[in-house]
């Protein structure tokens, strides 16, 4: 009798255990956020979808720059088919979609003029989240590459100019006398042809100078008699 009553005992003491686990796990079980907050928030979480929680990333083409050259950025994590505002150092300068996995490739844009750090920020319409890439803008170190350094006057010379800002006009001096100018292109590469102005001194100098960003650079070259 002893021994029956010591095995039901011990069988309701095991799920008395049982239910009392059961209860604690119901309790203890985290609730999952079911909506998105209406605040903004930098590189937060959000519940992309049912498959679990994501980070929005954004990556430029290059973390440094030079100035009035393009630049190109892709992001990933957003969510899919949402609008992405970008902003750079604060001001609107356009949108972009997110494709259907929440991922987008921006088109080419112009970095601005101006030596130092630009933030760009891309905050998306439907997750409400602000993803801030920093890059830095550098003046570049320009150079000019002449055809010919000694020739007689009424020679054609081709200067070639490299590292000015992108899509900048630069102007061409030959022993200080303007000769003509020509537009970089978004590397801040250039060609420009120029002749040999008679009545120049057997030394001279051509120099190449950016209207924008006043970079200036210059070759010596011989005028032969």
């Amino acid at each position: 009798m002893k021994q029956k009553y010591s095995v039901l005992l011990i069988i309701g003491l095991f799920m008395f255990l049982v239910a009392a686990a059961a209860a604690g796990f119901t309790l203890l079980r985290p609730r999952m956020q079911s909506s998105v907050s209406s605040k903004v928030s930098i590189g937060a979480l959000y519940p992309a979808s049912q498959n679990g929680w994501y980070y929005v990333f954004v990556r430029p083409d290059a973390y440094y720059k030079i100035q009035g050259s393009p630049i190109r950025f892709s992001g990933t994590h957003f969510m899919p088919g949402e609008r992405v505002a970008i902003s750079a150092d604060g001001m609107n300068t356009r949108t972009v979609v997110a494709d259907s996995s929440g991922s987008f490739t921006t088109s080419r844009m112009i970095v601005p003029y101006g030596v130092g750090m630009r933030t760009y920020t891309f905050t998306g319409a439907s997750s409400r989240t602000a993803f801030p890439v920093e890059i830095t803008v550098g003046s570049g170190n320009p150079w000019i590459v002449l055809s010919n350094y000694y020739a007689p006057a009424g020679t054609a010379i081709t200067v070639s100019g490299h590292q000015f800002g992108g899509n900048e006009n630069v102007r061409v001096a030959f022993g200080g006398v303007d000769r003509g100018s020509a537009m970089t292109d978004q590397e801040g590469n250039f060609s420009l042809v120029i002749s040999v102005p008679s009545g120049s001194p057997s030394q001279s100098t051509i120099t190449a100078t950016g209207e924008v960003t006043h970079m200036s650079t210059s070759q010596p070259f011989s005028v032969a008699k």
